[in-house]
């Protein structure tokens, strides 16, 4: 039995994501008290857990919503994904964030050429 699953966490672990991230939605943000410090939680409508904000990620959903004010936050979607930082001199798992990728508009893509003769109008005479 692996120890994390006797002792299940209510945050998100970066082991637990996929490398491609996760689409979530927020929900909430609180404030909790960690070790007698205080952290901004995110809460998801679509995922279980939560997420406990450090200033990086707070600072890159400020930026994803155009809002400092964290309840503008709520019903905006963010990813989360799994990577690397240096911490206390090693290098440790974290989460990130990032906004989500958009895929352009069907009508934006590029038109097929329609079939047909070309117009008549060409010169396909080559003058050199």
């Amino acid at each position: 039995m692996r120890l994390s699953d006797a002792f299940p966490s209510r945050y998100a672990k970066a082991a637990e994501l996929p490398l491609k991230g996760l689409l979530c939605t927020i929900s909430s943000v609180d404030m909790e008290t960690f070790d007698d410090s205080e952290k901004l939680v995110v809460a998801f409508s679509d995922h279980p857990k939560l997420l406990a904000l450090n200033k990086t990620n707070a600072k890159t959903i400020e930026a994803i919503t155009g809002s400092e004010e964290t309840n503008d936050w709520v019903g905006a979607q963010i990813v989360m994904f799994p990577t690397t930082t240096d911490y206390a001199g090693k290098r440790v798992a974290c989460i990130r964030v990032r906004a989500p990728r958009t895929t352009p508009p069907a009508a934006t893509l590029a038109a097929p050429k329609p079939a047909g003769p070309p117009p008549s109008d060409l010169d396909d005479e080559i003058p050199f």
